[in-house]
């Protein structure tokens, strides 16, 4: 395969919550762990980039034009962990899950979007892995995650030349992935 091809940060395979069985699905929907993990149903989805937050309970997201998403009262909120409104920031990629009513998204659930980290290091900068594709920052709360393919190596040791895959949230401000979980292609 070429170095084009196994390199990518996927802009149209997204996940919400954790690494789990990510699987070949073009959309791919799972959580952290089935433990701390809101519940779903089975709801609609959307799928967008937040354009304006109107707290405490409405989010306007770019998705094949503007929509509405009005937050029922119960919705559970999940980013990295169970948040409020004010963690999610424009600019961040989003899913919700609900219904539609008429030309508004009744959400019952509204999560992060991850996307999905597959390439070759060729630079490290401490916490900053440079991919072909662009950069992964690595936090506290990055955790190393093995797969069928890849091993939960110690992220002190990922080094140039390493194939990572794992999962990332997109930071708008800085235009890098801050990786959730990280794995080494063995």
């Amino acid at each position: 395969m070429a170095a084009e091809q196994s390199e990518r940060f996927t802009r149209k395979r997204f996940v919400v919550g954790g690494l789990g069985a990510a699987g070949g699905a073009s959309l791919t929907y799972f959580v952290a762990s089935a433990a701390s993990a809101p519940a779903t149903t089975a709801g609609e989805r959307l799928f967008g980039v937040i354009e304006r937050l109107d707290l405490p309970r409405r989010v306007v997201v770019r998705s094949d034009g503007q929509k509405v998403v009005e937050l029922g009262s119960n919705a559970s909120l999940w980013r990295d962990g169970t948040v409020g409104l004010g963690a999610f920031r424009v600019g961040d990629e989003v899913v919700f899950e609900g219904s539609w009513e008429g030309d508004v998204f009744r959400a019952t659930l509204m999560g992060s979007a991850y996307r999905f980290i597959d390439g070759t290091v060729r630079r490290r900068n401490g916490a900053v892995l440079e991919l072909s594709q662009g950069r992964v920052r690595l936090s506290p709360r990055t955790t190393a995650r093995g797969s069928i393919d890849a091993a939960a190596r110690p992220l002190s040791e990922i080094e140039v030349g390493d194939q990572v895959v794992g999962i990332g949230r997109w930071e708008p401000a800085s235009d890098d992935v801050l990786a959730l979980q990280l794995g080494v292609r063995a």
